[in-house]
């Protein structure tokens, strides 16, 4: 599995990470992954989760975005953290120097592709917003 998908998936991600910066153009690292909604026989009462490393910049952002503008139950650093079994956020995003964030998507809300579109838009605008208000305060 680690030649058939992580080193091929990390390598795409290098090369357009490396391409975005020799055009110089401003970059902001997202992962997506999901989640189950039970572990361990614990119903999970976050639907989204936005994941964070020492850096919580953009997080703050993204946080307070999905917060204000979804009724989402919307979990800070839950059920997750980022720590030391973490790549993508660490290599790609904290390694760069990279505003980053991980969100975590309970799988019963993205089981359907129709849920996945309906899920994409109050994302995709808390995404702009954080990025907005984030470049907003490096003024």
């Amino acid at each position: 599995r680690i030649g058939a998908i992580h080193t091929p998936y990390h390598a795409a991600i290098t090369q357009l990470l490396d391409a975005r910066d020799r055009a110089a153009r401003n970059t902001v690292f997202v992962a997506v992954h999901t989640f189950t909604p039970v572990y361990l026989d614990d119903r999970r009462p976050w639907q989204i989760a936005v994941l964070s490393g020492s850096d919580r910049s953009y997080a703050e952002h993204v946080l307070s975005a999905l917060r204000a503008g979804t009724d989402y139950c919307i979990g800070d650093n839950e059920p997750y953290r980022i720590d030391h079994e973490d790549f993508g956020i660490p290599v790609h995003g904290i390694g760069r120097g990279l505003p980053n964030v991980l969100l975590e998507i309970r799988q019963d809300l993205v089981a359907e592709p129709e849920q996945q579109i309906a899920l994409a838009k109050p994302i995709a605008h808390a995404l702009e917003t954080a990025w907005s208000r984030l470049l907003e305060d490096a003024l």
